[in-house]
């Protein structure tokens, strides 16, 4: 059986404040057992009298390495796929571009390995790059921006 990883929600740690073990494991849905396997794996608590006292900053600090050292930067042709939970490469550098406002778009391509759909969001800056790096099957969405009569509903009482 693997081990379950989770991600916790930092957002919810005041930095300034001081929290108990038993406040902790209600602020993050934590078995007590894990708090103090924390500890053991580098937390630093305040031992001098009971109950014990973590600093917020502290806590925010450890999870938060914890977390960052499970992820895995993907190059700009590597996805990461969802099945297979590792890096991948699209099937035949074939990819799909959906352009989502004037500074972003979508790479949606299919993983060489398991055949599951995979995306990410890339800047528009990068699109020279990206149409060189992948086959480009098609390009969709217009922003409204960039159109040249963007609305057919008008307010001026001209009707189309």
């Amino acid at each position: 059986m693997t081990k379950r990883r989770r991600t916790y929600n930092l957002g919810l740690i005041k930095a300034t404040l001081p929290y108990s073990v038993n406040e902790i494991t209600e602020l993050l849905g934590v078995h007590k057992n894990t708090v103090s396997q924390w500890f053991e794996d580098g937390l630093r608590v305040n031992q001098d009298k009971r109950p014990w006292i973590v600093r917020g900053d502290e806590l925010k600090c450890f999870l938060g390495a914890r977390q960052n050292s499970r992820k895995k930067k993907c190059r700009l042709t590597e996805f990461y796929c969802l099945k297979c939970h590792d890096r991948r490469e699209a099937y035949l550098n074939i990819a799909d571009i959906i352009f989502e406002s004037p500074t972003k778009l979508r790479l949606k391509v299919i993983c060489a390995v398991c055949s599951t759909r995979m995306n990410k969001v890339q800047n528009t800056n990068n699109l020279e790059k990206i149409q060189a790096a992948f086959n480009i099957q098609k390009l969709e969405g217009e922003h409204i921006i960039e159109c040249i009569d963007p609305s057919l509903n008008s307010d001026n009482g001209e009707t189309k």
